[in-house]
């Protein structure tokens, strides 16, 4: 690429910052297209900017976008760190979104973007139980039997695995295996100390 050709798209890139900073994400995401058009004819890559069009596709709303887009910045700087920080804040931003109690449990973006979290090791317990919710609502029983029996394997202190464990159970019939999720639930499940009550380092 020749100095002309490279100065344009630096200043291009600089433009979509600009209307990121000014509160216009979307201006940022079409400037940033025209950017990876440019980049395409010319045979190169940039982690800048793939960094870049993430942002602007955080602020969009745009999660899975902002998701490949940022994890593409890493991969061709594994040590930036505001890259990694950037993913860290998709990555919270997805689990947020399966983990919404208002979110509908067979919305369809539910399994797009529990593979995003699943595939790259970020998947947490709220997340795989919204994948659950999403399999018992959609019919697929033994699927959801499956993945919450590992979720409560790996987390047996959780309580919310639990409830979801009984929920599946008595989606399948077992009503006993319900009642003793849902003790376990119960046991685990965190409880608020007595008025007045002293720690053991306060007695």
């Amino acid at each position: 690429m020749n100095d002309k050709r490279l100065v344009q798209l630096s200043e291009r890139v600089r433009e979509a910052k600009s209307a990121i900073d000014e509160g216009d994400p979307k201006r940022g995401m079409t400037l940033m297209k025209q950017v990876f058009g440019e980049m395409a004819r010319q045979g190169v890559e940039s982690a800048h900017a793939h960094w870049v069009m993430a942002v602007a596709c955080d602020l969009a709303g745009e999660v899975e976008m902002a998701f490949h887009e940022v994890l593409k910045s890493i991969e061709l700087d594994p040590l930036a760190a505001p890259f990694r920080h950037s993913f860290s804040i998709v990555v919270g931003r997805i689990r947020g979104i399966l983990a919404d109690p208002e979110r509908p449990e067979q919305d369809e973006a539910t399994p797009r973007l529990y593979a995003l979290l699943s595939r790259s090791g970020e998947a947490d317990v709220g997340a795989h139980l919204a994948m659950v919710r999403y399999q018992l609502a959609t019919g697929a029983v033994t699927e959801a039997k499956a993945l919450v029996d590992a979720v409560v394997l790996l987390n047996p202190a959780d309580a919310s695995a639990w409830q979801a464990k009984a929920k599946v159970a008595r989606a399948t019939g077992d009503q006993e295996g319900a009642v003793l999720a849902e003790a376990e639930a119960a046991a685990v499940a965190p409880s608020e100390a007595p008025f007045g009550s002293t720690t053991v380092g306060e007695a």
